[in-house]
């Protein structure tokens, strides 16, 4: 519950030297794995996939709720496979698969770099109940090839205040918003 909270925190302003990375070689890795964790906070970190084609900076999975990441850095590869992403709330084993992975999360305050995708999630279908309440509030996402922000299934979503940029090679049918 909310008052068993645990806090990663870098220090204010400190993003830059507080970074945790993983080499990122195979289409599911990850840096931050939430798998099935709830509230848990990530401040003022950088968290980089270095992999050159796949990556996950962080991926909530198996109902990952509650969760915050705020003030961070998170870099994933410059590539143009859909297995880059920045931010995934999607399943364990695929990024396309829809169910309850991630609900009632918070992304706030980050800059969001690289990736096919800067930012997906998914939910469970337009049919059963949707993934809701996740929320994305003043964060940078640039430099994505193909999606800024994809929200698959979602509902009482949230994207407000952010600025969504593709690279200047991204596809010339790029969506910077995306919400099904």
């Amino acid at each position: 519950d909310a008052t068993n909270t645990v806090t990663f925190d870098g220090g204010t302003g400190n993003a830059s030297t507080r970074i945790i990375a993983n080499n990122t070689s195979n289409s599911m890795d990850n840096v931050v794995l939430l798998d099935g964790a709830d509230h848990i906070i990530f401040r003022n970190l950088t968290i980089r996939a270095t992999g050159s084609t796949y990556g996950i900076g962080v991926h909530l999975t198996n109902e990952a709720d509650y969760n915050e990441i705020s003030d961070c850095v998170i870099e994933a590869p410059m590539s143009t496979n859909s297995y880059a992403i920045g931010i995934l709330g999607g399943s364990p084993t695929s990024n396309s698969s829809t169910g309850d992975f991630a609900e009632y999360n918070l992304i706030k305050n980050c800059t969001i770099t690289g990736g096919y995708y800067g930012v997906r999630f998914n939910g469970q279908s337009s049919s059963g109940v949707q993934a809701e309440g996740n929320r994305l509030h003043n964060n940078e996402v640039k430099d994505w090839y193909y999606y800024g922000v994809y929200m698959y299934y979602q509902r009482y979503t949230e994207v407000i205040d952010n600025e969504i940029i593709v690279r200047s090679n991204g596809s010339s049918s790029s969506y910077g918003l995306y919400l099904y």
